[in-house]
């Protein structure tokens, strides 16, 4: 199935992310932006109407990009949109448009007066060809569906039309501009040739130092008066190219050129390139016009506010789970990707809930959890809901909470963790984060988790080498997690050969070279976290378990390198950190740190209760946790 762009909404233009064209029709059918919507067509004030269309999502239908422009498209889902505005008779032109045997979809625009309808086409690379066929079908199209990164807001129709069985539109019209070049030249090489001459007239010279100018100048000519941006290429290449002055200086140059000039706007007045409509002639200035963006450079002058913020008041203070030794080796940042690791069955993926619990029972956040090894999911809910009330919930346990207690756990756990496992699809890294986009979208989650790493179907393209792999899928990882201002959490397995019996008995604790791929894990991963039973092969019941922060690269921020002991109470569900317990500290406060583990504690390097300074932290209630809604994310 062929593949489009949506972004979260008007504002995040420079965060696209891949879906199906499939996918983006059954959610306008299913309605992901149902509430917007209907609240979008009771509102009779337009300037309240154009606010709340701005918090849609938004979709390119006609292809993935990578930046919404033409010159931005990565290849192209052989689709068009059409928009029409202000529809007198919906009904009517519907079964017009779904009468054509090419109109793959039509639905109701998000104000509920106009019509969107998706057509296939033949061919994407003459999109704009199509369009002006598919003009003389239907007079009352919106011009702008001849932009191949046209964007329309995301809508909601349960009666949405989808033929699946649509035929691609074939029809086209030569474009209007390479058309006027041939009328006005006899062919596009003497277009080329009169540009030359014009910017030569201009004092303009490809000379020592103005070499690039002067090619961007001329590429940016070019298309001002419609020559297609490989054409002008060949032509650059075949003139100025040199072992001093390569192909790559000249192929940036021409893009630049293209991506900061409009196409098709200008012709030629007495040898005097000038403006269509205006007849004034076009200047093409480097500073002003091409380069003003500069999209892939970060200036200091754009960041003397958050220079400025440093100085005053220190580096970003990051939310913890106010557990002071996790937090001082560790806590959470969006857009950051960590990596959990440990030998199997010895409980890091519920060390990873304990941490996420925390922070949905104090910031009130959410996380969507890809966890195959937890089905069924029953149980994985069921062991949040147990964590959280400190205890077995089964039948089997009469000090148990009462029924109303355990529903309010139960709704408070299903409001904030969703059990992503896809039963019908490969699991593949697109499919995992297609529903991630999905719930990020709808239910507006803070934090998404592999669950583990190996568990993904593992497409790899071609690409033979492990490690290649690897540094692809990671750095796409975390993309998402950027572009999506997320917590991004990996769990992974070490490899068997890893597991090493020290003296005493018992494993030795793992390292990120003991894991698959070991080195590009080191490379790509923001933060790599292990957790470790030592004495698991010696004492199975012993609670011990050691917590390492192997790396963290912001380490001024997110936390320090090192190590921490602990205990998990199988019976409480809990984990220990010296001296208390975080969830109890938070929602069952009243009840004590668990005293009679004290001794234990000093024994296996604890510090003594005299010697621990309880910190003066907040402690918001569960309850008020329902209420926070300070930290709200899209």
């Amino acid at each position: 199935m062929s593949n489009c762009t949506i972004y979260q909404n008007i504002f995040k233009f420079k965060e696209p992310h891949k879906i199906s064209i499939k996918k983006a029709l059954q959610r306008i059918k299913n309605g992901s932006s149902k509430l917007i919507v209907e609240n979008l067509r009771k509102e009779t004030d337009a300037q309240k109407q154009d606010a709340i269309k701005k918090s849609l999502p938004c979709v390119v239908f006609s292809g993935v990009f990578e930046a919404r422009r033409d010159d931005a498209i990565v290849e192209h889902s052989n689709f068009m949109i059409l928009d029409f505005d202000y529809v007198e008779d919906y009904e009517k032109l519907k079964s017009e448009l779904i009468y054509k045997d090419y109109v793959y979809s039509a639905w109701r625009s998000p104000r509920g007066n106009g019509l969107k309808a998706l057509i296939k086409i033949a061919d994407g690379k003459k999109h704009k060809e199509h369009f002006s066929a598919i003009e003389k079908e239907f007079k009352d199209v919106d011009k702008s569906g001849k932009n191949i990164s046209r964007a329309c807001f995301e809508s909601y129709d349960p009666e949405i039309y989808i033929n699946e069985n649509a035929k691609p539109f074939d029809k086209i019209i030569e474009d209007v501009y390479k058309t006027e070049i041939k009328q006005q030249f006899t062919s596009e090489k003497e277009t080329y040739d009169n540009i030359r001459k014009w910017l030569d007239n201009k004092s303009e010279a490809f000379a020592s130092g103005n070499r690039n100018n002067y090619i961007f100048k001329l590429a940016g000519a070019c298309c001002r008066f419609g020559i297609d941006q490989y054409s002008t290429l060949d032509y650059l290449l075949r003139d100025f190219a040199t072992s001093d002055f390569n192909q790559s200086e000249i192929k940036l140059s021409v893009k630049s050129a293209y991506r900061a000039n409009q196409m098709g706007v200008a012709t030629f007045d007495k040898n005097v390139l000038v403006e269509s409509k205006t007849q004034k002639e076009i200047s093409i200035e480097v500073l002003n016009e091409g380069y003003e963006e500069f999209s892939h450079v970060i200036f200091a002058e754009d960041i003397s506010n958050q220079i400025a913020q440093i100085y005053a008041v220190g580096y970003e203070k990051l939310n913890g789970i106010n557990a002071p030794v996790l937090d001082y080796h560790f806590k959470l940042k969006r857009k950051e990707i960590s990596l959990i690791s440990g030998f199997g069955n010895m409980g890091k993926s519920t060390k990873m809930l304990w941490m996420l619990l925390n922070r949905a029972i104090l910031y009130n956040e959410k996380f969507a959890i890809y966890s195959p090894e937890s089905a069924p999911a029953e149980e994985w809910y069921l062991e949040l809901v147990e964590m959280l009330a400190g205890c077995d919930c089964s039948a089997m346990n009469t000090n148990r909470p009462d029924k109303e207690t355990f529903d309010y756990y139960f709704k408070f756990v299903g409001e904030h963790f969703y059990f992503v496992y896809p039963e019908k699809v490969s699991p593949t890294a697109e499919t995992i984060k297609e529903t991630f986009l999905e719930l990020i979208i709808k239910y507006k989650i803070d934090g998404v988790v592999i669950d583990p790493f190996n568990q993904l179907y593992h497409d790899r393209k071609g690409i033979t080498r492990e490690d290649f792999y690897l540094e692809e899928l990671l750095s796409d990882f975390t993309r998402f997690a950027e572009q999506n201002n997320i917590f991004f959490l990996i769990v992974a397995h070490p490899k068997g050969s890893s597991i090493v019996v020290e003296k005493d008995g018992n494993y030795r604790e793992p390292s990120m070279y003991d894991i698959a791929g070991g080195a590009m894990w080191a490379n790509k991963m923001h933060n790599i976290l292990f957790y470790h039973r030592p004495e698991s092969r010696t004492k199975p019941d012993s609670p011990l378990y050691v917590f390492t922060s192997d790396k963290i690269k912001k380490q001024k921020i997110v936390g320090k390198k090192g190590s921490f002991e602990g205990m998990y109470i199988l019976k409480k569900r809990r984990f220990l950190l010296p001296y208390f317990d975080p969830i109890t500290r938070t929602v069952d406060k009243n009840i004590q740190p668990f005293d009679a583990l004290q001794n234990n504690m000093e024994k296996v390097g604890f510090i003594k209760k005299q010697d621990y300074k309880e910190p003066k932290l907040p402690t918001p209630t569960l309850s008020q946790a329902f209420d926070d809604d300070s930290d709200f994310h899209f």
